[in-house]
């Protein structure tokens, strides 16, 4: 589970994201100049001026553009709704609604053409990361199937196909795996109270797409309900060619 209240310092040596929890001791420390070390301990103490001081809601990673490497958080998620799993464990999703992306080499020299160029892939990721279909969660891990989840395996490890910043969260690699958070691309939807007819709603297909059991269908329990969730994943490695023929402009 990652923690779920952080809190993200910078000053001219390190970027240091801070959390508020009992169950992590330790802070995550960026070096902001090469090699760009990550590193888990207690923030070093400092007397230069802090840059920037803010909450943010999860670390994805670092990213290599022009300037060199940066940081990518999550500063802002809305509620997509919860995975119930196993009965009685209710486990949120959220929708990813806006990040920042930090430089940690602000001293890189660039000529007028690169500084341009780098506007807009900044802007790029941005645009494609706030699209409203990327999805994580701090308790369920949205990468893996159910029964994978289910296995020694899944319980373990993420399903790097559906972890789309799976690069990104390499250098991170040191610290304790609770501070990584995989996101997935796709889409997710979860409604609740849903009902069913006494024959399950499938009374004029060949092959019913769900196999209700009879304690779910009215004819048998008029107060039964359930909740229907549905949960796509997109490869990473698979993506398909529509984010390649929209022009230049998307």
């Amino acid at each position: 589970m990652a923690p779920t209240h952080l809190t993200l310092f910078i000053d001219d040596k390190n970027v240091v994201i801070s959390n508020n929890s009992e169950y992590l001791e330790e802070d995550v420390i960026i070096q902001r100049e090469a090699p760009y070390k990550v590193t888990k301990g207690r923030s070093p103490t400092t007397t230069l001026p802090i840059h920037k001081k803010g909450e943010i809601m999860a670390v994805l990673g670092l990213l290599n553009l022009l300037r060199g490497p940066y940081l990518l958080v999550v500063t802002a998620a809305s509620h997509a709704g919860e995975i119930e799993y196993p009965a009685g464990n209710r486990h949120e999703v959220h929708l990813i609604t806006d990040v920042d992306v930090i430089s940690l080499n602000d001293s890189s020299s660039m000529s007028r053409e690169q500084l341009a160029d780098e506007a807009q892939y900044r802007q790029m990721l941005v645009h494609l990361l706030t699209s409203q279909s990327f999805y994580f969660s701090y308790t369920y891990d949205l990468t893996n199937s159910l029964q994978r989840n289910e296995s020694p395996i899944g319980k373990t490890k993420p399903d790097k196909r559906f972890v789309w910043n799976d690069a990104a969260l390499q250098p991170f690699s040191s610290v304790h795996k609770e501070w990584i958070t995989p996101i997935i691309q796709g889409y997710f939807s979860s409604t609740p109270n849903c009902s069913v007819t006494p024959t399950g709603g499938q009374v004029r297909a060949e092959w019913p797409v769900v196999d209700l059991p009879p304690q779910l269908r009215k004819g048998k329990n008029s107060d039964a309900t359930f909740t229907f969730t549905v949960l796509s994943r997109r490869s990473k490695d698979r993506v398909g060619t529509r984010y390649h023929s929209r022009g230049a402009d998307e």
